[in-house]
């Protein structure tokens, strides 16, 4: 729907209501929303909270996020960057698990009002989202087929974003199903786990993002929600699995979970998502989930932070939802060559270091390589940083013919409390001409740096003319 023409018919819909802010239409029980929500400027630093709209039995929608109808596909860029992640993770020895969540739309579409009952096509966004399961297991990557997520009542919590234990255990099911039916299954080690249930504390609130946000552009906050039931999952050991389980207490799990803030644990979302996985797949589940970390955070911060390396799993579960973004230029950039690992100062096509100059437009780190012949396909540079305070840099690539091509890369506190001062970058995927320099700018001056080039032997990347640059 056009958006001057939702922000109209949300502004009549609060105005016509006749009511104060915030009290209910007892009928549908709705939760009226004020103008301001309707306003541009309401989301100028809060683009995931865009647009608000009520519906229904007390539920809230963001018409760009949770409305989503066609807009899945995976392009051919990131087709074939999925693809060479799982090769790499491969290579590694790693099998790599995606699911997808569904939009709250899919689910919560029965409670939605007009005119978004109308503008919402409940056919072409289930058409959508069935193509993007089908296009991740066309990459060769094991898919959960959550299909059918849209029909399961309850899936979401109503007034946030956040899935409840309704959605965490039947996407842990077919997740679970999924990696049944992988020859890998079979190596993991085994263990019964069982989840039980208790009543929350009386009063118990939902995470309330969305109800935050409209308290802070409103001025008075909707009723929040209640966790009702608490899910706890724990394994069950005795006699001689008792005594062995004390000599891999020591061990990681073989499986990782990298999820959001839906599967970490409890907070926010109190679903018991790992929880559940353990349960159905017999097996533990390392939960390196990062609240707030989006698609990026959690395999960010457990490949970069050295964890993959030391547990090496067989198994990586990755939680995704259809609202994302998937063109993620910078993370397959960066994830990819992480996961490959870097080669030895013997084995580098060019290495260099020094200390980084206080200069706007930053420090050659590496230059006088256009005789080397350093294509963009499959090179990668590696970056160790001396000063950890450094959290964001960008690395200019130029290449000969007058040909530039920038990274931005970050390590926020959030998804970093410690900063490994690790960054790595693969060349432009589209650039032909051979690389002449590479120049560093950081955010804070007076460090150390060491950098390296180094190749990768792996599937070459897709040369897609609407790839990202900066």
């Amino acid at each position: 729907m056009n958006h001057k023409l939702a922000r109209f018919f949300l502004l009549s819909f609060t105005v016509l209501a006749g009511l104060t802010p915030f009290s209910a239409r007892a009928e549908e029980k709705v939760i009226e929303l004020c103008p301001k929500l309707a306003e541009e400027d309401t989301y100028k630093d809060q683009k995931d909270f865009k647009w608000m709209v009520a519906g229904k039995d007390g539920w809230i929608f963001r018409t760009d996020y949770d409305l989503k109808q066609d807009e899945y596909e995976l392009s051919d860029w990131a087709s074939g960057s999925f693809k060479r992640l799982n090769e790499v993770l491969g290579k590694r020895g790693t099998t790599l698990v995606v699911s997808i969540n569904p939009t709250r739309g899919l689910v919560g579409h029965p409670a939605l009002l007009p005119p978004y009952d109308k503008d919402y096509d409940l056919k072409k966004a289930q058409a959508g989202y069935e193509k993007l399961i089908d296009m991740f297991s066309e990459t060769g990557i094991i898919t959960a087929n959550s299909k059918d997520a849209g029909t399961v009542s309850g899936f979401f919590l109503k007034r946030d974003n956040h899935w409840t234990a309704v959605g965490a255990k039947y996407m842990a099911q077919k997740v679970a199903d999924a990696v049944k039916a992988n020859p890998v299954y079979a190596s993991l080690k085994k263990a019964e786990f069982v989840t039980t249930e208790a009543p929350a504390e009386e009063g118990k609130q939902a995470n309330d993002n969305f109800l935050e946000f409209i308290e802070e552009t409103c001025g008075k906050m909707p009723e929040p929600e209640t966790i009702k039931t608490i899910y706890t999952t724990s394994r069950k050991d005795t006699g001689d699995a008792a005594q062995a389980l004390l000599g891999e207490q020591a061990e990681a799990p073989e499986v990782v979970l990298w999820g959001t803030s839906n599967s970490t644990e409890p907070e926010p979302s109190h679903a018991n998502f790992a929880g559940f996985l353990k349960e159905y797949l017999s097996a533990d589940v390392n939960n390196a989930s990062v609240q707030g970390g989006s698609i990026r955070g959690a395999i960010g911060s457990y490949v970069l932070t050295g964890q993959y390396d030391t547990q090496k799993p067989k198994v990586a579960l990755w939680e995704l939802s259809a609202h994302y973004g998937l063109d993620q230029d910078e993370l397959f950039r960066e994830m990819i060559p992480a996961i490959y690992g870097d080669c030895s100062d013997e084995e580098a096509i060019a290495t260099a270091s020094g200390q980084l100059e206080a200069d706007q437009e930053g420090t050659v780190i590496l230059k006088d390589l256009a005789a080397k012949s350093i294509f963009s396909r499959n090179y990668f540079v590696s970056l160790e940083l001396e000063n950890k305070d450094i959290r964001e840099i960008a690395i200019h690539f130029v290449h000969e013919g007058d040909k530039k091509d920038k990274v931005k890369l970050e390590r926020s506190v959030r998804n970093f409390p410690e900063n490994p001062g690790k960054f790595y970058s693969e060349l432009h995927y589209n650039i032909d001409k051979p690389l002449k320099e590479v120049r560093l700018q950081a955010e804070a001056k007076g460090s150390a740096y060491k950098a390296k080039i180094c190749k990768m032997d792996l599937t070459l990347p897709v040369k897609a003319e609407d790839s990202v640059t900066d």
